[in-house]
């Protein structure tokens, strides 16, 4: 890992004690922020991921992954250009959500499944949003219709697949998977596989869960400051020009530090054509929280973290793309 420079040092210096001056003349406000990244954890993100996550965990354990991979091998190759235990980290990345692809793909690096290349691949395209947060808190919760979900994640969907099929072109590496040495623990019955993961998942979860607080608080201290204001009026000659409304522009700025805060901003119009694909962008895009999460796994192996960041700007600008022409083939 590399050392800060003294530069940066100084620079993140600043920006904290800024960000703790902020936190002793706002305290009220900031501790709503807080109370609402808790409830957004508790009340949504444990109990959706808690499940898939020990089950994901244990299909690991138990080395489920290996006959996945034999049966989707050939799809996968044909498609993305890796092998088919990729199929598992985007099969697990689509149905449990942020930040489980991550999570998978750093997994299946670190045991050797796979080689670096097709690591950065997958990472790039396999670490989504899930089902339930998309069609349940997304589409029923905060737009109030199941249309608005089904749209949302379609763009999702379909815009990380023609990432993966983009980043098959990524060059392809010959060189020999590694493999991590095999402990006495890795060797454990049953009931000690599933505590072991239970134990596991919940650790992630909490990880989760302060990434999801720290964000919601600095999403608030941004707009203590007004620094959300300040960048929305920069943008406001291109919402003028598409007449986009005010609150999609700043739900929008929200979204690129935490995904929730910014898509709940987003929605205070209610349903609208650039609400929904404002939505899609900021989903696809996942957020600097999100990418907090993602990178502390990815930090564990040999994988680019400038590579994972550009190609999520890559699937958020095919979902931006990707709503235009979707848009007008639903109805809500």
């Amino acid at each position: 890992m590399k050392r800060l420079s003294k530069f940066s040092v100084f620079i993140i210096s600043i920006l904290v004690i800024i960000f703790n001056i902020t936190l002793i003349f706002h305290p009220a406000e900031i501790i709503g922020a807080s109370k609402d990244g808790l409830s957004l954890w508790f009340n949504n993100i444990l109990p959706s991921l808690l499940p898939f996550m020990i089950g994901v965990n244990i299909l690991v354990a138990l080395g489920s992954v290996k006959l996945i991979a034999k049966l989707l091998e050939p799809l996968m190759r044909l498609l993305f250009k890796v092998s088919g235990a990729g199929a598992f980290a985007l099969i697990c990345g689509m149905l449990c959500g942020y930040p489980m692809g991550a999570k998978i793909v750093s997994n299946l690096r670190e045991k050797g499944e796979i080689t670096k290349s097709e690591a950065q691949k997958l990472i790039g395209f396999t670490n989504n949003s899930g089902p339930i947060f998309i069609l349940g808190t997304i589409g029923i919760g905060i737009f109030g219709s199941r249309s608005a979900g089904v749209f949302i994640i379609s763009v999702h969907y379909l815009s990380a697949i023609i990432t993966g099929l983009i980043l098959r072109f990524y060059k392809s590496d010959q060189k020999p998977i590694y493999k991590k040495p095999i402990t006495p623990t890795e060797k454990l019955n049953f009931s000690h596989i599933f505590s072991k993961n239970v134990i596991s998942s919940m650790e992630t979860l909490v990880q989760i869960g302060g990434f999801i607080i720290l964000f919601s608080v600095l999403v608030k201290v941004f707009e203590l400051l007004d620094i959300s204001v300040f960048i929305s009026n920069i943008l406001s000659p291109f919402s003028e020009r598409f007449s986009i409304v005010e609150n999609v522009v700043q739900g929008t700025v929200y979204g690129v530090l935490e995904m929730s805060n910014g898509i709940r901003s987003i929605s205070q119009g209610g349903i609208s054509k650039h609400a929904l694909i404002a939505t899609c962008l900021v989903i696809s895009f996942g957020g600097f929280s999100v990418h907090a999460q993602s990178i502390n796994f990815i930090s564990k192996t040999d994988i680019k973290t400038s590579l994972y960041i550009v190609c999520k700007f890559l699937h958020a600008t095919i979902a931006l793309a990707l709503g235009l022409f979707m848009y007008p083939l639903f109805s809500f």
